[in-house]
């Protein structure tokens, strides 16, 4: 007789603890911790860049922006883009894919005209290049490496061909920027911030 209240007692624990796991695993699968990252925006190729007939719009097929982060994401990234702009202002959509070491991220979002045009002051103190401040701001949402959600935000201080308006390098972060008219308007800025939620 009490051996079978034993194995009774046994038999509802265990149905029990059986019935508790998956439980407990589908939490602690379905846990997502915040994630942060930033880092300096360091280069960007020509790409694959061609104009919009006679609209003033230009069609960037990709194009290739790399930098470094830190933080929970550590490591250069690439970022990797289309878009289809004005060539006056570089405001329309964006969408993209992020890549960092073995994360990846969908990208969509904006780019905008923050400042610009100016003239960026170098180390000298003589003029370095023609700039623009563009801004881009998003989503993103990981496909590899993690699961989650968040937030792409981005400033790029572009060196601009005086003449056509187009991109011709990254300037870094800190220089003096002047106005057409030589008055100070502002400081270069190359910076890329990620922010979200995300689970491994």
């Amino acid at each position: 007789m009490r051996k079978n209240l034993w194995l009774r007692i046994l038999l509802a624990v265990g149905l029990a603890l059986g019935a508790l796991a998956p439980a407990g695993a589908a939490l602690a699968r379905g846990t997502r911790e915040p994630f942060s990252a930033s880092g300096p925006v360091l280069t960007i190729d020509q790409g694959t860049v061609f104009p919009a007939g006679y609209s003033g719009r230009f069609v960037v097929v990709e194009r290739t922006v790399s930098g470094e982060l830190s933080g929970d994401l550590n490591g250069p990234f690439t970022f990797v883009y289309g878009s289809n702009v004005p060539i006056s202002t570089q405001s329309g959509q964006v969408h993209g894919r992020l890549s960092v070491g073995a994360y990846e991220a969908a990208v969509e979002g904006k780019s905008s005209l923050l400042l610009g045009p100016g003239i960026a002051i170098g180390p000298d103190g003589g003029p370095l290049a023609v700039v623009v401040i563009l801004g881009v701001s998003g989503s993103l949402a990981f496909t590899s490496g993690a699961q989650g959600q968040g937030d792409f935000t981005a400033t790029v201080t572009a060196a601009i061909d005086p003449t056509t308006g187009h991109i011709l390098f990254v300037v870094p972060s800190g220089f003096p920027i002047l106005d057409l008219d030589f008055q100070p308007i502002g400081l270069t800025s190359s910076e890329a911030v990620l922010s979200g939620s995300w689970s491994g």
